[in-house]
């Protein structure tokens, strides 16, 4: 891809406010701003990967995968030539990186299957609700997180705490190591297991197990299930081969 910014795109009075807001150590809003480019300029490339750069350094994981899925789909399933180091990055962020490791080194699990999990759930957004009621970035009912907040180490498991990204990783760490346990460290039952329940993915599990991962994928009755492991799956898959792990 051209990812050269153009000038008329650099006089723009957005990216002028943006780099302000910047030089001021304002760097949620010069995103916004430098997001405000990249919509008013939609054909230049060279603005919206500038913009996802600089909203996934803001901590804005989200609103930067939204904007280089938008702008450069191919280049996220096929990959490209001459892409930048961080450009598939800006797909598949680091994002909250401390807390996420922190809760999974305290859980004794992988921190990139988190990764992959919060990927799919809530596309790294701490602050989002579902129409049914799960919060952040774990997407965690109220009842689930109850039940599971003790173990965490965690007294508030109110939606206000279900929203910051270090309640939530812990919750999830917590969640996933005993999901993992239960599957002998098998991350597509686990997956399975987060979305549908436990029950459910211990049937299928123990039912096609033996014919492999890929199988037991396959074989998964309900679509929506099936469609969320093999997001995971390959999402984790991904997440090893960006950052080398």
């Amino acid at each position: 891809p051209d990812l050269t910014v153009r000038e008329e795109t650099l006089a723009a009075p957005e990216l002028r406010a943006a780099r302000i807001l910047s030089a001021a150590g304002l760097a949620t809003d010069a995103a916004a701003f430098a997001r405000q480019a990249a919509e008013r300029f939609p054909s230049d490339l060279g603005i919206a990967y500038e913009a996802a750069r600089v909203s996934a350094a803001a901590g804005e994981y989200r609103a930067a995968h939204s904007l280089m899925a938008r702008r450069f789909p191919t280049y996220m399933s096929r990959g490209g030539l001459d892409l930048p180091p961080d450009f598939l990055k800006l797909f598949w962020p680091m994002a909250f990186e401390a807390h996420i490791v922190e809760a999974a080194k305290r859980a004794g699990i992988d921190p990139l299957i988190m990764l992959a999990i919060a990927r799919r759930e809530s596309r790294y957004d701490p602050g989002v609700r579902s129409v049914v009621g799960a919060i952040g970035l774990f997407q965690f009912m109220p009842y689930t997180a109850r039940e599971v907040g003790p173990a965490a180490g965690l007294t508030d498991v109110s939606e206000q705490a279900l929203k910051t990204p270090q309640a939530a990783s812990r919750l999830a760490a917590t969640y996933l190591k005993d999901l993992l346990r239960r599957f002998d460290g098998a991350l597509a039952p686990a997956a399975a297991s987060y979305n549908a329940g436990e029950d459910l993915a211990t049937l299928w599990w123990k039912a096609h197990k033996s014919a492999g991962v890929d199988m037991f994928v396959e074989m998964i009755p309900y679509a929506e299930t099936r469609g969320y492991v093999r997001e995971v799956v390959a999402n984790h898959e991904t997440y090893r081969w960006l950052y080398g792990k």
